[in-house]
């Protein structure tokens, strides 16, 4: 009986046993499949305070970033003076390798999830070492070894090609100065690729204007554009090593590359370079002629650069008085132009003559506006296409006509782009641009000057024969500050900007942007009015259009408040989340996982800016925010 009593008691410690580890087993399984259900949502307008004291954010009183300039500032970083390593004079004939040691410990297979951000020729883009390895987007670069022979400049890197379109090296590689120079490889030819899902050693070599040493090294920085401005890009300092960063700076790298102004609203632009012509046309004599010609990579290489100046927070921004942006995407086709349309005594690439790369690129309500550039010369003989009348032109948008977008062609202007002032390269395309956000505008009764953007000379204003720019007018027109008979006309920012652009006219809530990736970064994806930041997605999608996984979101409303005071902002996120008033980070909670959020922020009567931004690795989504009032 007793021999009994044990063995049943065995027994039931055996089963108690086994059901605990099948429970275990159960429970981790649901875990991490991430099937669990969420918390519950906020449902009210405000959460209770003891149920998320613990998770306040607590900020310093002064946690506004620093804004980003737009990606043709160029920010460079100095090796610093306590590294003395001297290299032989420039009688040395033989290469000196600068390859990586085992004391240096380089990175291994770096992505922008492990590497903080640090100055580079593109703000906001990580800046890599030698050593190092970078992947995004289906592009790896790995910066093997460098060479230094007087004034010639070996580089060696490794590439890999994920995408399903091959690399033309010639434009995706060069190297940049601090000066601003920039040098294309003088041993690729122009022709040369990298083939779709294809990886290769590839030694670069440059040469300078001067002796290199390790002082100046620093100086040069190699930038990867596989895909140009419009997709991933790396770059690479040549003089700082990863040792001299023992403590990196942690910027994140999901924040936003832009952080919009007032409005929040960027007019989202594609510009759609043609590099090659082939086509026939008739000469202002009568005569038939046929022009084949290429654009010089130097006039891409300075247009593209010239164009910088107009996106972002570059003359845009200030001309309007920072009340406009722009959100550009810069695309190169391949196809040669090999027909154009009539336009007066001239030709044009016109929307027919495009709308195969629009299609592509553009379908309506992706962008607002498209500038095309095209090569209307040969840049040796001269032989140049009519034009028409002018460098370019603008157009307003129509149903069909461009997909809906305003639409701008500007052909190349070498002389212009090498000019000493700046701010006029970008002036070539925003006064092209700003003829079709005019009509964009002056289409919604917004009123105009009777000569609208030609009416500068009728108004009082002229060139700057200083520097050759319209500046001072089209400052003027884009704050709307152009008086007829006592009345304002022009771009008033209440009546335009304020208003929205081209696809977000209609926006009354909170601007929603939805990108496929977990970083905020491109074109949105999609854009659309959401009445409130109330999303409980669990495992779906936000849309057809967007993943269900690794997708980021943006939202954006200015909103008046009545009462000076402090309010509560009541957040729930899954999983990373940030929240700014007049772009000032009060929650900044850009991590994986769930959890509720509060921040009591005082904020006067008035209008201010709310933007929220969110992203999802795996597993359940959730963005919430509510607004609370507490008292004054």
């Amino acid at each position: 009986m007793k021999i009994n009593s044990i063995v049943n008691l065995h027994i039931l410690w055996t089963i108690i046993l086994v059901l605990c580890i099948s429970l275990a087993v159960f429970e981790g399984a649901a875990i991490a499949q991430d099937t669990t259900p969420p918390p519950d949502p906020l449902s009210t307008a405000s959460l209770e305070p003891s149920a998320v004291a613990s998770n306040t954010a607590t900020l310093p009183s002064e946690t506004a970033t620093a804004i980003p300039t737009a990606n043709a500032t160029e920010t460079w970083s100095e090796m610093p003076s306590s590294v003395t390593t001297a290299l032989p004079s420039e009688t040395v004939t033989e290469p000196i390798p600068l390859t990586p040691t085992s004391a240096l410990s380089p990175k291994q297979s770096l992505t922008l999830n492990t590497i903080g951000f640090r100055p580079g020729p593109f703000p906001g883009v990580p800046l890599h070492f030698l050593g190092e390895t970078a992947e995004l987007q289906g592009y790896k670069i790995s910066l093997k070894s460098i060479a230094i022979t007087n004034n010639i400049l070996e580089v060696e890197v490794n590439l890999s090609n994920g995408s399903a379109n091959a690399i033309h090296l010639f434009s995706a590689l060069h190297l940049y100065k601090t000066d601003k120079q920039v040098f294309p490889a003088t041993n690729l030819d122009e022709e040369q690729i990298l083939a779709s899902h294809a990886s290769s050693d590839i030694t670069l070599e440059y040469t300078l204007a001067e002796p290199l040493t390790s002082e100046n090294l620093s100086n040069y920085q190699l930038v990867y554009m596989p895909l140009g401005y419009s997709g991933a890009i790396f770059t690479f300092s040549l003089g700082m090593r990863p040792q001299q960063f023992a403590t990196p700076p942690q910027l994140k790298e999901d924040m936003p590359q832009v952080v919009y102004g007032t409005t929040g609203d960027p007019w989202k632009v594609l510009v759609l370079i043609y590099p090659n012509i082939n086509t026939n046309y008739v000469d202002l004599d009568g005569h038939t002629k046929h022009l084949t010609a290429s654009m010089p990579i130097q006039d891409l290489i300075n247009m593209k650069t010239a164009f910088l100046n107009l996106p972002h927070r570059r003359i845009v921004y200030s001309y309007s008085a920072q009340t406009a942006e722009i959100e550009a995407n810069v695309v190169t086709v391949n196809r040669s132009l090999t027909s154009l349309e009539k336009i007066y005594n001239g030709y044009w690439p016109s929307p027919a003559i495009t709308r195969q790369e629009m299609n592509i690129y553009a379908p309506k309500g992706k962008y607002d506006s498209v500038i095309i550039f095209w090569q209307a010369s040969h840049p040796t003989t001269g032989q140049s296409i009519p034009d028409g009348g002018g460098w370019g032109w603008g157009y307003w948008p129509g149903e069909t006509y461009a997909n809906g977008m305003t639409y701008a062609s500007i052909y190349n202007l070498s002389w212009v782009w090498t000019t000493s002032n700046q701010a006029c390269h970008g002036e070539v395309f925003l006064h092209e641009w700003l003829h079709g956000v005019t009509g964009f505008y002056m289409s919604k009764g917004v009123p105009f000057n009777v000569q609208d953007l030609h009416g500068a000379e009728e108004a009082g204003y002229s060139w700057d024969y200083n520097d050759g720019c319209w500046d001072s007018w089209l400052k003027v027109y884009m704050r709307g500050l152009v008086y007829e008979a006592g009345k304002r006309k022009a771009l008033v920012p209440q009546l335009t900007w304020y208003k929205g652009s081209l696809t977000t006219w209609t926006i009354r809530g909170w601007r929603g942007e939805y990108f496929n990736n977990q970083t905020l970064s491109g074109i949105p994806a999609m854009v659309r009015d959401d009445n409130a930041v109330n999303f409980e997605w669990r495992s779906y999608s936000p849309h057809p259009l967007i993943n269900s996984d690794h997708f980021s979101t943006r939202w954006t409303k200015t909103q008046k408040f009545s009462t000076a005071g402090y309010y509560r902002f009541n957040a729930f996120r899954d999983d990373g989340m940030r929240v700014w008033v007049d772009n000032r980070l009060i929650i900044d909670k850009w991590k994986y996982g769930r959890e509720y959020i509060t921040k009591d922020y005082y904020l006067t009567s008035g209008w201010h800016t709310i933007r929220v931004a969110a992203y999802e690795i795996d597993g359940w989504a959730s963005a919430k925010l509510t607004i609370q009032f507490l008292r004054r």
